[in-house]
């Protein structure tokens, strides 16, 4: 099989997947052209959101807190002007399922789970409205 490479410039890595709760950083690679490179963001990111325009980087400092994907779009051009590429992106952002921890009622695999209740101190009951003198089970 023969492969046909065009001269050109392309961006190698799109962006990683956020995760809500954690910082994030991803710095675009290029490939092609002339070093160094001339990176620019040409659309608006969402509030706590950065772009280093020098390394090509994405950045979000704190933690995510909002699982909504956006897109952006880079612009980039080598250093000797010959080649360039203007592409978007989407940044898919995640939220990692809910982990429990506390007094929880064994778990058998396959075999469907108690309710549990939170009590006014905070502590988890197997046996919801039983220990709550405001819920009747009639």
């Amino acid at each position: 099989m023969l492969a046909t490479i065009h001269r050109g410039l392309t961006i190698l890595n799109p962006p990683a997947t956020g995760i809500v709760g954690a910082s994030y950083s991803h710095q675009f690679m290029g490939f092609g052209g002339a070093t160094p490179y001339h990176w620019e963001l040409r659309s608006s990111l969402p509030s706590g959101w950065s772009f280093d325009a020098s390394t090509g980087t994405l950045n979000h400092a704190t933690s995510i807190t909002d699982a909504t994907p956006f897109d952006m779009t880079i612009y980039l051009r080598d250093a000797n002007w010959d080649f360039d590429i203007l592409q978007t992106f989407t940044v898919n952002i995640i939220a990692l399922p809910l982990t429990l921890t506390g007094d929880l009622p064994n778990q058998t695999a396959g075999v469907a789970s108690p309710a549990v209740d939170q009590q006014d101190d905070g502590s988890l009951s197997p046996f919801p409205g039983r220990d709550r003198p405001d819920v009747s089970m009639d």
